[in-house]
């Protein structure tokens, strides 16, 4: 690869990484003019596992989870979804139903072979649409989040799966 191709492709990352950041603090003002932002305390003691191969998405969500107050912990593919559930058992799961390796119905399958993980909720995450719902549920899957995300219904699914 020569200079210009690396100083290109550089300038790429640079110009997707600006878009994104200015994306995040947009969406950040639209949501807190419209007090959807509650930064709620005691949602700190919930863990969210965001399972997502695209690394742009996982901060998104990440960044979303954590402005309306819980922990997030991340995994890029199922197989490491699968592991990081041994490892602590979150309180909910977005899954993204394509991943790599093993994907979001094999996984969730996977996990819930596991007793101490057999009750957690298992929400499918995924731009693939309605049509893999009974995929989904079939899985184990509690409930389905389409992409790109609605920040309301993914605070409604929050509260409905973490109410103590």
């Amino acid at each position: 690869m020569d200079k210009l191709q690396i100083r290109k492709t550089k300038q790429i990352r640079f110009s997707h990484q600006l878009f994104f950041g200015i994306a995040i603090a947009s969406l950040v003002y639209i949501l807190q003019t419209k007090g959807i932002f509650m930064n709620d305390k005691n949602n700190l003691s919930k863990i969210i596992l965001v399972v997502d191969d695209y690394e742009d998405t996982r901060i998104l969500i990440k960044f979303l989870l954590e402005e309306l107050g819980y922990q997030v912990v991340e995994a890029k593919d199922g197989w490491k979804a699968v592991e990081s559930v041994k490892k602590q058992v979150p309180d909910l799961i977005l899954m993204d139903m394509a991943l790599p390796l093993v994907n979001g119905i094999s996984a969730t399958k996977l996990i819930r072979e596991f007793k101490e993980a057999s009750q957690i909720p298992i929400i499918a995450f995924t731009a693939s649409g309605r049509h893999i719902y009974q995929q989904a549920i079939d899985a184990g899957c509690n409930a389905l989040l389409e992409k790109p995300i609605d920040v309301e219904k993914l605070e409604s699914i929050l509260k409905q799966y973490l109410t103590n």
